[in-house]
């Protein structure tokens, strides 16, 4: 099951205008880099800013009878782990841009909601990644920004905030941006260990040079280099370089349906083994069964007991037998 969860949201309103294509690619390369090196994250997608509206807080204020709450964010789509349809939703978001300003404290809201809506087991981080170039105008209520620290404090809820980084030329924006940029700071540092703010260039490099796994030194031998008759030397020896491999390929079931947040669509094999003379009997149990070696057109037989006398045994060990001239190895030798 997903380790962490993620919800992207995403300032999709007017001001956002000039930015939007390269936040676009900018998701694109991070969803593509947890989608090939981190399979135990999962990504939820809300827009705020938006002409539509679409989430579950807006819902339930609505048949609440108080109308107007939470305008203007769209979620994309639930918590999932990310796949090829998310990547397209996600190319999708220059064609819902609205024309109001984004209010990144409601979209926080509605972020923790669909966190806390979204259950899963051994969930070790929860994190809302707020995207936006702080130049939406937004009222800030410091009794709400207060409620909301509480909350996330209290569920463990990271923020990170992804400045998209446009340049301070606008000085129509500047007093813009430097408040709204004062606020969300305020509540990374709030909320401490886990949180963080910085821009989406910053991020993408961060994640993108994680996709080089780091993995401890493991010894190819341990042993004695042994040098004449009366000398032996403890070595260890180890890789210079290790190749990265690609995450290997699983049998996928597709008898669940896909929406299905707890299916697992894992395909399980098992192997049962039973009597050529009798195969309606039981199942032979591991004590009736030997291993068996083709010879001809028959089959031997060949004990566990048996089999490990007649196999070779070595010590591993590295030992200098003597030296000979360059010209008498040959040369292919010499390309591994």
């Amino acid at each position: 099951m997903a380790k962490v969860l993620n919800v992207l949201l995403v300032d999709v309103g007017r001001e956002m205008r000039e930015e939007l294509r390269a936040v676009v690619d900018g998701l694109t390369s991070l969803i593509q880099s947890k989608i090939s090196y981190r399979p135990k994250e999962e990504f939820g997608l809300a827009i705020y800013g938006s002409e539509g509206t679409f989430n579950e807080l807006n819902t339930e204020n609505e048949e609440a009878g108080e109308s107007g709450q939470y305008e203007h964010i769209y979620k994309m789509f639930d918590i999932l782990v990310p796949d090829v349809s998310r990547l397209r939703k996600v190319q999708e978001l220059p064609d819902l841009q609205g024309d109001v300003p984004g209010d990144y404290l409601d979209a926080i809201t509605v972020g923790n909601d669909i966190l806390m809506k979204t259950k899963r087991t051994g969930v070790t981080k929860r994190r809302l990644v707020l995207v936006t170039n702080f130049k939406g105008e937004v009222e800030i209520d410091d009794d709400f920004v207060n409620s909301l620290l509480e909350h996330m404090k209290l569920h463990q809820i990271a923020l990170e905030v992804l400045d998209v980084d446009a340049p301070d030329t606008d000085d129509a924006h500047a007093a813009t941006r430097a408040a709204n940029r004062r606020v969300l700071e305020g509540m990374v540092n709030e909320l401490g260990e886990g949180s963080v703010c910085h821009t989406l260039a910053e991020a993408l490099a961060e994640d993108l040079m994680g996709t080089v796994k780091t993995v401890g030194p493991t010894t190819l031998f341990r042993g004695d280099l042994v040098l004449g008759e009366a000398m032996r030397l403890p070595v260890w020896m180890y890789k210079k370089t290790c190749a990265e491999k690609f995450p290997t390929l699983k049998k996928y079931s597709s008898m669940l349906a896909a929406d299905d947040p707890d299916a697992t669509h894992q395909v399980k094999r098992e192997t049962v083994y039973r009597s050529t003379t009798n195969p309606d009997d039981d199942e032979v149990p591991p004590e009736g069964r030997v291993g068996a070696y083709r010879f001809g057109k028959q089959r031997v037989p060949i004990p566990p007991e048996i089999e490990a006398v007649l196999s070779y045994q070595v010590a591993k060990g590295y030992e200098l037998v003597g030296f000979t001239a360059r010209a008498n190895i040959p040369r292919h030798y010499f390309l591994k």
